[in-house]
């Protein structure tokens, strides 16, 4: 298990997401991380929405989203909100989402993978290393991240894919 995919959405002037693909999206169907993809796509207005509502209380500053697929479930977003960032090295708020094939389920906690929250810590832990969201969303910060996952082994290089 592990991510296999990941991106950083910085459409401008919009809150930026990390992207994570699981592993669960790779597989026997072609073409199912495209799909995933685009159902991602299609969920981020609700996302940037339940962002800007302040469901966090605060200004909202990035989000971090797991896109996976359970076989009776479909595609499912896990969606972590992080705000109140005012001093960047302090505890910031989150609130979680998650859309599942659809519009947002309103349940009153995240059913998801257990990948997920391990790379949370991960992420968390890159964060409080830089100066600020320009620093944490770069590159440099991304492939930091990308080489604690894989040394945790929750990070598949594309050669050891099924």
């Amino acid at each position: 298990m592990g991510f296999i995919y990941t991106e950083v959405n910085r459409n401008q002037g919009k809150i930026p997401i990390i992207v994570y693909g699981h592993t669960s999206l790779e597989p026997t169907i072609q073409g199912i991380l495209a799909n995933a993809q685009e159902y991602f796509n299609r969920q981020q207005r609700d996302i940037r929405n339940q962002m800007l509502e302040r469901k966090l209380g605060s200004k909202p500053e990035y989000a971090i989203a797991v896109l996976w697929h359970d076989r009776k479930k479909g595609f499912i977003t896990d969606t972590f909100i992080f705000g109140d960032l005012d001093n960047w090295q302090s505890n910031p708020e989150i609130a979680a989402r998650v859309f599942r094939t659809g519009p947002l389920t309103r349940n009153k906690g995240v059913i998801g993978c257990g990948d997920a929250l391990i790379m949370l810590g991960i992420e968390e832990s890159a964060r409080r290393t830089t100066r600020d969201l320009k620093q944490y969303l770069s590159n440099n910060t991304r492939a930091i991240v990308q080489t604690q996952l894989l040394e945790s082994g929750l990070w598949v290089p594309e050669g050891a894919r099924k």
